[in-house]
């Protein structure tokens, strides 16, 4: 399926034509037959990758327990649990590339994960460049380099930062 194309389409929308494909949507995601899709493919045990919307990342889990409508996993990483409906689950391991810019400017929240890199011009016309350790409605939470300190950023303003120093390698720790 070409993301950006329905992405567009849906662009033309009126808000009531979007309620009506989100019932739809919602009707067949937890339809019986999407459910036994993935408990004929999913066990306890499997490492499995799911997609997270508060990070708008994938992240590597194990499935703990696989109950009637959802599955409790636990994350490789902080061992957190989540009970998640089976539809979250990146069953055919498709790689979520980010979207293309909106051309006005910034960031889409949509482009962003939690880990990425941005830079931002602060306070005295200062760049600052930090690592987003959070997404919010409206503004990423950026951890600045420098200090250690925590800006919450319009991503409006936000730059991508593609390769940085290895001061970075402070943060990822």
């Amino acid at each position: 399926m070409d993301f950006d194309y329905v992405m567009n389409e849906l662009g033309s929308a009126s808000p009531f034509e979007l309620y009506r494909l989100k019932l739809a949507i919602d009707a067949s995601l937890q339809s019986e037959e999407v459910v036994n899709y993935f408990k004929d493919r999913l066990y306890p045990g499997q490492i499995i990758t799911y997609l997270c919307s508060r990070e708008n990342r994938l992240i590597r889990s194990r499935i703990l327990k696989l109950n009637r409508t959802r599955l409790l996993v636990e994350h490789l990483e902080g061992k957190e649990r989540w009970n998640i409906p089976y539809y979250f689950v990146n069953i055919d391991e498709m790689d979520i590339p980010k979207r293309a810019s909106s051309g006005r400017g910034g960031i889409c929240k949509s482009q962003l994960q939690k880990g990425d890199k941005v830079g931002f011009i602060g306070r005295n016309n200062q760049e600052v460049y930090g690592m987003v350790i959070r997404l919010n409605q409206k503004t990423a939470t950026v951890q600045v380099i420098e200090d250690g300190s925590r800006w919450r950023v319009p991503y409006a303003i936000l730059i991508p930062v593609l390769d940085a120093d290895p001061v970075y390698e402070a943060l990822d720790h």
